[in-house]
Parts: structure tokens; C-alpha cells; sequence
């Protein structure tokens, strides 16, 4: 999953990538698997509070239905997972829909929104690249792999400022992509 890096150093990265960014007023796009990946960056946000690291006030949304079905799974108890971890949910937390969806992207505001698919390429996280991807207030946050051919690799490899195609439009490339 990791290549050649600890994971330490990858929570480690997401961590001051996310902090930095909410201190500078910035929306933060955390690209999310849906089962697993997604609740462990939601527990780390939840810890990024509690640590005082990031204000609890700023929003943190979760969209694309199989992320909120399987986080609704883990809070449940439906799934085998560690007993310190049941606790996940962040302050300030919210469910999106599509009407919410379309508020989010015309807000400009700090605020955290997780999204699927994990590599960008399909679910809302089409909606929300395309509109972030030429915003300067914008960290497009990758949490895992991104494969050869998928848009989160595209978007990783073309330097800042220059030309992307999403979805075929072409758009500048103005958000901090990592």
C-alpha cells in the first residue's frame, strides 16, 4: 500500500498537510476508500481535535454512499474493530447529500470534506475536482495508491499551473494537489 515508506510517516504528512491548510483558511478534499480508509481518516481528524491541532468548530463533511453505509456499519458495531477506535466521529460532522453537495462546492469557507473515490476517478469526488482543482484555497488531499491512468495520478503528475483535463475540460491547475 505504502511502497517504500512507513506508514507512520504517511499519517505523519496527512496530518500537516491538513493542519497547515485549515490554518491558512483553506477547504481541505481528502480523497477516501470506502471501507477502511475512510474511517481511519476520520479518526484521525478526531484525534487532530482533541490534540487541539485543528478547531473543532471547522466542519467536516463525508460523502459518496458506500463511505457513509460502511462508516454507519462501524458505528453500529457491525464490523470486527478495535475497541479504542469506536469513538471515530469527529466535532462538527455531517452527512452530505446532493443539495449539500452543491452548497459545499460555492462555499469558500475552511472546512473538510471526504470524498470517494479514493483515486478521484468516479463518485462525488468528480463533482468536487472539478471545481476545486482551480481554486488556490484548496489542498486535494490523495490518502492512498493512485494507479496509472486514474485522474488522482494525473492530477499529482502535472506540475502547478499548467493545463489538466478533468473529465475532459481542461482546467488550471491551482489547488495544492498532494
Amino acid at each position: 500500500t505504502y511502497g517504500y515508506m512507513d506508514s507512520t510517516e504517511v499519517e505523519k504528512n496527512l496530518e500537516s498537510n491538513i493542519v497547515e491548510s485549515l490554518k491558512n483558511d483553506k477547504t481541505v478534499l481528502c480523497m477516501v476508500f470506502s471501507l477502511g480508509r475512510c474511517q481511519e481518516v476520520l479518526y484521525i481528524l478526531k484525534r487532530l481535535q482533541d490534540t487541539g491541532k485543528i478547531d473543532p468548530n471547522i466542519p467536516i463533511y463525508l460523502d459518496g454512499k458506500l463511505a457513509i453505509q460502511y462508516t454507519g456499519k462501524y458505528l453500529k458495531g457491525n464490523l470486527n474493530i478495535r475497541e479504542d477506535m469506536k469513538d471515530f466521529l469527529p466535532d462538527n460532522f455531517k452527512y452530505v447529500d446532493k443539495i449539500l453537495r452543491n452548497e459545499l462546492i460555492d462555499d469558500c469557507s475552511p472546512k473538510v470534506i471526504l470524498t470517494t473515490s479514493g483515486m478521484g476517478t468516479y463518485g462525488p469526488a468528480t463533482t468536487y475536482i472539478s471545481h476545486y482543482i482551480s481554486r488556490t484555497d484548496c489542498l486535494i488531499q490523495f490518502t492512498g495508491y493512485t494507479a496509472e491512468g486514474t485522474l488522482g495520478r494525473e492530477l499529482k503528475d502535472t506540475p502547478y499551473g499548467n493545463a489538466v483535463s478533468v473529465y475532459g475540460i481542461l482546467k488550471r491547475k491551482l489547488a495544492r494537489v498532494e
